[in-house]
């Protein structure tokens, strides 16, 4: 696997690719609903909305795969 690094600024998202990176989805209840791989943070991002759409429940996010394991990418501001 490659990875995408994103690291969180206020207001900014700054990603720098190096090859694909794997994201997941999560609803409200922690259940993954989709994995899938993409190039990069921005097409995640839009994925993540896309996977969700026609939903507005709190509580949805995406997280990103890594060395050690799955962070935090994006949420819908919900509990997690």
């Amino acid at each position: 696997m490659s990875s995408v690094i994103t690291s969180w600024t206020p207001g900014r998202l700054v990603t720098r690719r190096i090859g694909m990176a794997t994201y997941r989805v999560l609803d409200p209840t922690g259940t993954v609903v989709e994995t899938k791989d993409i190039e990069s943070a921005e097409d995640a991002h839009a994925w993540f909305v896309d996977v969700r759409a026609g939903n507005s429940e709190l509580g949805w996010r995406m997280e990103v795969q890594h060395t050690d394991g799955w962070s935090f990418f994006d949420g819908t501001e919900g509990a997690r």
